[in-house]
């Protein structure tokens, strides 16, 4: 069951965490106007994972293939939905890979926002071709050698039947790049996938899809950086957490809540539980 109002949401634990990727010095504050966006000319992309699913939780492979939300997932994505009614974005448009646990983040933020939902292929998973369906447990056990330059090593492996992740960054980049140039767009929102997000994040940080492994995003979490005549900056990730009791306690989720400060600096408040594995 989908929790769509706030007020059924577990109380939020907060404590003051500030957790940013910075470049070129950090925040770009000084450019920070009260309703959130900065240089007329820039784009702001608000880059949103999509939420839990089952398949990510029993560590099976995905890809181009589809599993269904958890109900936690569900949970993150009305988390999610909360802090962004907390924020200032004003999002004219959502993006979101045809993909179904894309597609349904991206139907609930264009409900959220009161804005279009475009389907974009460009913002597919990263396809892993025969390792589609495999749990990565089985991918080590039987090709190690293809699970580490896969997923910690090599961005320019390419599965069999499938794409590199070099690749599949480059297509999402290359289409960030042409919207900012054919349209007009103040802020957007788009939805994408884990494996694809880590390459574009790596790139945008350090001009390299190199380390993509130090870019993991969790589901439901989201990265917001801007676009200036083709150069990207990246301004911050933001994650989740919501606590929810239970018969046994309470259990954690990959949730963190937004709050503007007076500064327009980008605070994160979080519960002092730690983040389960994704």
């Amino acid at each position: 069951m989908c929790i769509r109002d706030r007020a059924t949401l577990a109380p939020v634990f907060r404590r003051e965490l500030r957790t940013c990727l910075h470049i070129k010095g950090g925040f770009l504050d000084d450019n920070i106007s009260n309703n959130g966006l900065c240089d007329p000319a820039m784009m702001r992309v608000i880059l949103v994972r999509h939420a839990e699913t089952e398949w990510n939780v029993k560590n099976i492979i995905q890809g181009h293939s589809d599993s269904a939300l958890t109900l936690r997932g569900e949970r993150q994505t009305s988390a999610l939905l909360a802090a962004f009614a907390e924020s200032d974005y004003r999002v004219e448009c959502v993006y979101a890979s045809p993909l179904g646990r894309a597609w349904q983040m991206g139907q609930r933020l264009a409900e959220r926002f009161y804005c279009s939902l475009i389907a974009e292929p460009a913002l597919k998973e990263q396809a892993f071709g025969q390792f589609e369906g495999m749990t990565t447990v089985a991918l080590l056990q039987n090709n190690p050698d293809a699970a580490e330059a896969l997923f910690t090593l090599d961005a320019e492996y390419c599965p069999p039947g499938g794409e590199s992740l070099s690749d599949a960054s480059q297509r999402m980049i290359h289409f960030l790049s042409s919207l900012e140039k054919k349209h007009h767009h103040r802020t957007i929102c788009i939805v994408s996938h884990g494996q694809v997000i880590q390459g574009v994040l790596a790139t945008l940080k350090s001009g390299s899809v190199d380390d993509f492994h130090r870019y993991t995003q969790p589901n439901a979490s989201y990265a917001v950086f801007e676009l200036i005549n083709g150069s990207c900056t990246v301004l911050s990730l933001s994650l989740i957490h919501i606590s929810e009791p239970t018969r046994l306690g309470m259990i954690s989720y990959a949730v963190f809540c937004l709050k503007k400060k007076k500064n327009n600096l980008l605070h994160l408040y979080t519960s002092p539980n730690k983040l389960p594995p994704i």
